[in-house]
């Protein structure tokens, strides 16, 4: 049986799974390819 689960919860998990893998890829500039050179060069 699943057990019911209030959207806030969710919509929270959702936000830190997405977060956690965009910190991995930044720690590993895998971000870095696919920006093009202007946008490298804002940050």
């Amino acid at each position: 049986m699943v057990e019911s689960m209030r959207c806030r919860t969710a919509k929270a998990d959702v936000y830190g799974c997405v977060a956690e893998l965009l910190a991995k890829a930044t720690d590993r500039g895998a971000l870095d390819k696919e920006l093009a050179a202007t946008d490298r060069e804002r940050r």
